[in-house]
């Protein structure tokens, strides 16, 4: 039987900074966050990006995941946040390891949700905003329903050349991200969903 080998990545926030992963495939989950004094942080973010694109990355928080399939350059980018140290884990398989690890806070604010809205999109090829921003959203998943990839990006300048890819059938999802999520497609008319919980 081959070995699996799953990574604890410790990332030191409090200095801005970059990190990549050659050959990333399989899951990156971002598991805790905690400030100076050991105390969990929920304030922490990071830009992640997959592949070789010129852009910055997706808004990546305290218990997002990303799953890919195909190896590729895996960056992850953030700005100076005093004092605070992130750990993500990185597994070859999310069906044999994937440790989910939402602090206290966020369990009782999740549970406190007034609201979910789920709806259809559609993405083509100029850029669309799927989902406004929202002070108080806690969570939004968005489902490729079509038959062409999708690109997520933070802004109306998302680009199929430059932004966060979401294939036919797979899906985007991020927990405590307030922003705007726009979106585009390299072929027009591509079916969407869209899951909203605050």
């Amino acid at each position: 039987m081959s070995e699996l080998n799953h990574t604890i990545e410790i990332i030191d926030l409090s200095v801005a900074g970059s990190k990549t992963i050659d050959q990333f495939s399989g899951m990156l989950r971002w598991i805790d966050t905690v400030d100076a004094g050991g105390a969990q942080d929920l304030t922490g973010k990071v830009k992640v990006k997959l592949g070789q694109v010129k852009r910055e990355g997706i808004p990546f928080r305290l218990n997002s995941k990303l799953s890919g399939e195909t190896a590729r350059e895996l960056t992850i980018t953030w700005a100076a946040q005093s004092g605070l140290i992130a750990t993500f884990l990185l597994t070859p398989d999310p069906k044999v390891l994937d440790v989910e690890a939402p602090p206290s806070a966020q369990l009782l604010v999740g549970s406190l949700a007034s609201s979910s809205n789920s709806r259809a999109g559609t993405v083509g090829v100029a850029a669309a905003e799927l989902v406004a921003a929202n002070s108080s959203r806690k969570m939004v998943t968005i489902y490729n329903n079509g038959t062409a990839t999708i690109y997520i990006g933070d802004d109306n300048t998302v680009a199929v050349a430059t932004d966060f890819p979401v294939a036919a059938g797979q899906s985007y999802n991020t927990e405590q991200f307030n922003g705007a999520i726009w979106a585009i497609s390299g072929t027009a008319g591509q079916d969407v969903r869209i899951r909203e919980e605050g």
